[in-house]
């Protein structure tokens, strides 16, 4: 809204909505829009990609329809409160042929003349859950070649002696476990 010599004047994007429309439906991540009691009421071809399914079999399905069972309370977490701003987390979807995609999703509520729709954007966790999988692997092995090779009698030998050390909470059995897991809630 501007005013001017012309008294108030509302200015629109021209063809704002084109563009924007190109980039939901050619980005790599997926994009859901659901009502108020999750139905998916529109899905680009990506989401549908992820799930190796049909756009077609995907729209007026239920989001919780693709959620694991195991994630549906933290899934249902997130979208309660994302009807009051946004919630981010991590869930996994079952895909057709029944393998699993780890998501990362970023819901949103918006004004809209349904009450309560969502809409959400479902990154493809897949490739990164794999590569931390790997380094993992990959540092297990290697702190397995650096560990003593065991003797014939049971004994063990070490090229290089090195001193045992104990941390305080080691000692005085206490550990520091991390609750925070890939289900922790960021949302708002």
């Amino acid at each position: 809204m501007r005013s001017g010599s012309h008294g108030e004047q509302l200015h629109t994007l021209n063809g704002a909505e084109h563009p924007y429309r190109i980039m939901v439906e050619t980005m790599q991540q997926g994009a859901v829009t659901l009502t108020g009691d999750g139905t998916i009421v529109y899905a680009n071809r990506s989401f549908a990609a992820m799930l190796d399914m049909p756009l077609e079999d995907v729209i007026g399905s239920t989001m919780s329809r693709f959620v694991l069972v195991e994630d549906l309370p933290y899934y249902e977490t997130l979208v309660q409160h994302a009807q009051d701003g946004s919630s981010k987390g991590e869930v996994r979807l079952g895909a057709r042929g029944g393998s699993v995609v780890p998501v990362y999703l970023s819901i949103s509520s918006f004004e809209s003349s349904a009450p309560g729709s969502l809409c959400a954007v479902v990154t493809d966790l897949t490739e990164h859950k794999r590569n931390e999988e790997l380094i993992a692997a990959q540092a297990l092995e290697r702190a397995n070649a650096r560990r003593p090779k065991p003797r014939a009698n049971g004994s063990r030998t070490s090229s290089k002696a090195s001193p045992t050390r104990f941390s305080p909470s080691t000692v005085s059995g206490e550990s520091s476990i991390s609750t925070s897991g890939p289900h922790r809630f960021a949302g708002a």
